[in-house]
């Protein structure tokens, strides 16, 4: 009998406290499958070597930031920009793992790291962008499209005040609020461009809703600047997934909660 009332005061505690910061897993169970909601386009994890190829400068130059889907629109240091090479590291990303690390550059001092899409997914709107990555601002070019017509969004310092950030697909919507005011934190990020429906969220919360950034499709993508490669992103990055919709709220908060479960439960996210 003391045996059973020990083992149910255990179980008891278990229930009351079952998150402890990112140390705790979670029970174990199979891994979310990201590709079970419809149209995604690109699917980029930072999880180990094997996620990228064609490494340069001793295994710590990033060379290709290989896609996961069977679209295969990977992520490399291509010719058609100015461009210098971000590297991959290990530690110091969610749970001490792997991360891109966009303030890498062994080839000059000056700014400008970023990786284009080999492909072009073509998606017209609704689309949804989710980030696993640093905040970074003063500015920063978190994604934007190689040239012509597309989706951009940017965070931005307005005076000395790093506060702001824009979406833009066509338009430039109103400045507002960045969604978190704490420099250099991981965070779970999702952009949801959907006319004047677009909204951004952070770490499973909508922080700047009804914006109205245009309607242009989702160009060929690049990570860490915008176009003009003026506004490096400087940060890290441990995921990237691109949808060709506007997710519903259960799909919406299932990619948002298990990303963060993946990499070490950056918010109480209940999984």
């Amino acid at each position: 009998m003391k045996w059973i009332l020990l083992l149910c005061s255990c179980l008891t505690c278990s229930a009351q406290f079952p998150y402890s910061g990112t140390t705790w897993k979670g029970p174990s169970s199979a891994p979310f499958d990201f590709n079970s909601v419809a149209n995604l386009y690109i699917e980029l994890f930072a999880d180990s070597a094997a996620n990228w190829s064609g490494n340069t400068n001793g295994g710590t130059t990033l060379g290709t930031w290989l896609d996961q889907t069977s679209f295969h629109n990977d992520f490399t240091n291509g010719a058609t920009i100015i461009h210098y090479v971000p590297g991959y590291r290990f530690g110091n990303g969610p749970t001490n793992g792997w991360y891109v690390d966009f303030h890498t550059n062994t080839t000059t001092a000056a700014l400008g790291w970023a990786m284009q899409c080999v492909n072009s997914p073509g998606s017209n709107q609704p689309n949804a962008v989710f980030m696993v990555c640093t905040v970074k601002f003063n500015p920063s070019g978190y994604f934007d499209a190689i040239s012509g017509s597309r989706e951009l969004f940017q965070a931005r310092a307005v005076g000395s005040v790093p506060n702001n950030s824009t979406m833009f697909a066509g338009t430039l919507a109103a400045p507002n609020p960045f969604p978190v005011s704490q420099d250099g934190l991981w965070y779970v990020f999702s952009f949801v461009f959907n006319g004047a429906s677009s909204y951004v969220r952070t770490n499973g919360v909508i922080m700047s809703g009804g914006l109205d950034p245009g309607a242009n499709a989702l160009g060929k993508m690049m990570l860490g600047n915008d176009q003009t490669v003026v506004t490096p992103y400087n940060g890290y990055m441990a995921a990237v997934l691109v949808y060709g919709q506007s997710p519903s709220t259960n799909d919406l908060q299932a990619i948002e909660k298990n990303l963060s479960k993946k990499y070490g439960h950056i918010y109480p996210d209940g999984l």
